[in-house]
């Protein structure tokens, strides 16, 4: 992809959030009230909301687009907030989920694990494991589904390595850097623009 080109995105969140003025936070750490505002991304509304959706929207049109994926599969801990919004986007976009949590899981449900249980994502306990096991049972259970006709993506965990993205079976990589964003400025929750802040268009 050349520079100037649109990465492929599919559409998961209510991006216009508001910012909001934090002035007694301010006030502590020396600032003036002024000085410091909140990205509400806890208003981006799909699964809870979070800011993971933003990476989450290129990943998913990647496993959609290259891959011709059928489920997502990735890994995290147990109250992962990025695994909860990889299972609300899959069920958004008509897919399968499969989430690989570290720990050997909790008597009951609770916070993000109650929303996964929402989202009807498959959940596999991984026990007390290192980021580098999780990934690897994250690919066995890629490959399980596989055998059983599924094409899964595997995301990676916590949405990390942000500017490539590569597909294991043909080596392919897509640039996310290239994305050509058209800044606008920031608004409070009131809808006055902040002075002197600007952001880009979804972000």
């Amino acid at each position: 992809m050349g520079v100037g080109d649109t990465v492929p995105s599919v559409d998961l969140g209510v991006w216009h959030t508001p910012v909001e003025r934090a002035p007694r936070l301010a006030a502590r750490i020396g600032l003036q009230p002024d000085d410091l505002w909140v990205k509400r991304d806890d208003w981006l509304g799909q699964g809870g909301g979070g800011n993971k959706l933003r990476k989450l929207e290129f990943l998913c049109a990647h496993a959609l687009e290259e891959l011709g994926a059928t489920v997502l599969v990735t890994g995290g801990a147990t109250q992962s907030n990025y695994c909860r919004l990889t299972a609300a986007s899959a069920r958004r976009l008509g897919l399968g989920v499969v989430l690989v949590l570290t720990g050997d899981g909790p008597a009951g449900a609770a916070g993000n694990l109650t929303l996964d249980g929402l989202f009807q994502a498959d959940v596999r306990w991984a026990g007390e494991v290192t980021a580098d096991a999780l990934d690897d049972m994250v690919a066995t259970v890629a490959d399980e589904l596989r055998s059983r006709g599924e094409r899964p993506a595997v995301l990676p965990f916590g949405a990390r390595t942000p500017t490539r993205l590569r597909t294991r079976s043909s080596n392919r990589t897509l640039s996310l850097a290239t994305t050509t964003w058209r800044p606008q400025r920031f608004r409070s929750a009131r809808g006055r623009q902040v002075p002197g802040a600007r952001w880009p268009r979804r972000w």
